[in-house]
């Protein structure tokens, strides 16, 4: 048996950026993978002798701003968007509730201010870290556009567990700037299982504050 709740919440304490904090039991962390190899050694680049091509460089500079500006996009005005809103799960396996704060526009990406909470007694899976763009939330606008989820930090291709009385906070960013003419945007869950299945929230714009 699969229910869902729709509840108002009351505005919590949210981590900023791409940090997560655990908001009820134990610290909620991303499952652990083997340590990783040494960091990539940095090359070095080396500068090519100057040669007199003065004109051909002039001309190339003008074949590119004329590029970027006919491919550039008009960026939506920047706002906040109170939501408060939350979806309670319950299943014969799991039981959480998801509650989205905000959402902020930014000129070149998207964030999304949300909490988790294992209200059940068996783990709860969440998003991953990164690298698995199968099973990440995402948000698309009623232009057509779609934003990916962007790697968090400390995920690294690792999925969030909550155990149960776990809750974690998090600022969820999706890059892409936002088309100017959306009206709404829609925030979808459900590529993280089918414990999230029906988990959208329909977001409309021009509420600035």
């Amino acid at each position: 048996m699969h229910t869902r709740t729709r509840t108002t919440a009351l505005a919590l304490a949210l981590a900023a950026g791409l940090s997560l904090s655990a908001c009820a039991g134990d610290q909620a962390e991303f499952a652990q993978d083997p340590p990783s190899g040494s960091a990539a050694d940095q090359g070095t680049e080396q500068e090519e002798p100057a040669t007199d091509q003065s004109d051909a460089a002039q001309t190339a500079a003008e074949e590119t701003q004329e590029t970027d500006e006919a491919t550039t996009v008009e960026p939506a005005a920047e706002q906040t968007v109170e939501v408060e809103e939350s979806e309670s799960v319950s299943t014969e396996e799991v039981a959480f509730t998801l509650t989205v704060h905000r959402l902020v526009v930014h000129d070149y990406y998207l964030e999304v201010e949300v909490t988790v909470v294992n209200d059940g007694t068996e783990p709860v899976d969440t998003w991953y870290g990164s690298g698995n763009g199968s099973t990440e939330p995402r948000v698309f606008d009623d232009r057509g556009r779609v934003h990916p989820f962007a790697v968090q930090a400390g995920g690294d291709g690792q999925r969030l567990t909550l155990e149960p009385g776990q809750g974690v906070d998090a600022g969820l960013v999706f890059p892409g700037r936002l088309d100017p003419d959306a009206e709404q945007v829609t925030l979808d869950f459900e590529a993280l299982g089918p414990e999230w299945e029906g988990l959208l929230f329909e977001i409309p714009l021009g509420a600035a504050s």
